[in-house]
């Protein structure tokens, strides 16, 4: 069989056939190598004729309510998805990045997009994984170069000013790269995870058309273990980085309901989490995994309670996330600002200020473990003690750690 027929045969399967039989039509890479074709060459046929290109989508960026979005993720993979903010509501309360699965492309999670803004008053941006839909015709990773994929997607948030807190709402692949991109990014807050896989080998292994030479062809296009990385056991979560993490799973999933407990052990540093609990009757728990009896892969969205438990647990992250714009007044009456009189004082912090404007403006970012952050409005850096500088207060952290975590208490009637 030539690269050209199997490339024929795709695109015919792909126009005509319900995508569940998809892969039953398409040629295996392992069927391939054994007809003689290497990583190398296949590779080379890859870049020219994607082998895994699946489904073009609607322009729904154009219809009411919804937006264009385009970025470029660090191996210059150009990514184009859409943004949805309902015009009758202020969409302020934080931003929901929803990813989808193999084989599926952004504008099957129109609906769900717009159910969870309008629910809860929050920004919504989805886009196209690397060789579905709109997006560049990359090489799927599955799992490393997604998840720098939706930190790109995440920049493009910044850049724009959406507000936070990020929850990440995947299925399959989608929640699969979250947990790859949430675990080491301090800017997610809740990763909400249908149906994911443990990690790359567990997701292509499973799956008779790839199998390990499809490994070895991703780790071939990459130039290095590209698949080894993308397992969230190989990486340490930051001390700092504590977010909520739901997970609901089907216990006949064939991707291992097993594994991908592995992985949900990993986080937090391995401290307990809850099973089949909702989040209001466990208000203290950082992680929940629900396991459900008699249902298969992506079947999750079929249980009669997933709307509550996703309903509870966006309710959850963006209160205990909310960021609020204040002003920090000392005892004598003024306000602390981030100086900006010359380069070698660049962000010491002092209480100098009469009114309030940019210098004096922070974001106070909730950490969900009772302590507080606040990040300057004018040069994006955290306020910290300085060690450095006799202990002051500086405004000069671009991420933040045990030195940037302060404590609210009252004083006396204040």
């Amino acid at each position: 069989m030539n690269f050209n027929d199997c490339k024929n045969e795709i695109w015919e399967t792909v126009s005509n056939l319900p995508k569940t039989e998809i892969l039953e039509r398409i040629p295996s890479i392992p069927e391939l190598c054994k007809l003689g074709w290497t990583p190398s060459s296949l590779i080379q046929e890859i870049k020219k004729h994607p082998i895994i290109s699946f489904k073009s989508r609607d322009d729904i960026a154009s219809e009411e309510d919804f937006g264009r979005v385009e970025f470029v993720s660090r191996d210059g993979c150009n990514l184009k998805g859409w943004s949805y903010k309902k015009q009758c509501q202020s969409n302020d309360a934080g931003t929901a990045f929803v990813l989808h699965g193999f084989l599926q492309n952004s504008q099957e999670f129109k609906n769900i997009a717009m159910r969870i803004s309008e629910q809860h008053n929050v920004s919504v941006i989805s886009f196209d994984h690397r060789m579905h839909g709109w997006s560049d015709m990359k090489m799927p990773s599955f799992g490393t170069y997604e998840s720098y994929d939706i930190q790109a997607a995440m920049d493009y948030a910044d850049e724009h000013n959406y507000p936070k807190p990020y929850i990440l709402l995947g299925a399959s692949l989608g929640a699969m790269t979250a947990q790859r991109a949430g675990f080491v990014d301090k800017r997610v807050k809740g990763l909400f995870l249908v149906s994911p896989p443990a990690n790359s080998w567990q997701a292509i292994n499973t799956n008779k058309k790839f199998g390990g030479d499809a490994g070895k062809v991703v780790d071939y296009y990459y130039g290095w273990n590209v698949l080894d990385d993308g397992d969230i056991l190989r990486h340490t979560q930051p001390s700092s980085h504590t977010p909520y993490i739901c997970c609901y799973m089907g216990k006949d999933d064939e991707y291992g309901i097993d594994k991908t407990e592995e992985s949900f052990n990993h986080w937090h540093n391995g401290e307990g989490g809850e099973y089949n609990k909702f989040p209001s009757e466990v208000p203290n728990a950082k992680k929940i995994f629900w396991q459900l009896e008699g249902l298969g892969h992506m079947d999750a969205w079929k249980w009669e309670n997933a709307w509550r438990l996703e309903d509870e647990f966006f309710k959850k992250v963006l209160n205990d996330y909310k960021v609020e714009e204040v002003g920090i007044k000392a005892c004598n009456g003024k306000f602390v600002m981030a100086s900006m009189t010359n380069p070698e004082d660049n962000g010491k912090a002092g209480a100098w200020a009469d009114n309030i404007g940019p210098w004096e403006t922070f974001e106070l970012i909730k950490n969900g473990d009772g302590t507080v952050s606040f990040k300057n409005q004018n040069n994006n850096n955290f306020l910290c003690v300085d060690s450095h500088h006799g202990d002051f207060l500086w405004a000069s952290r671009d991420d933040f750690d045990t030195w940037e975590k302060f404590t609210i208490e009252e004083y006396g009637d204040k």
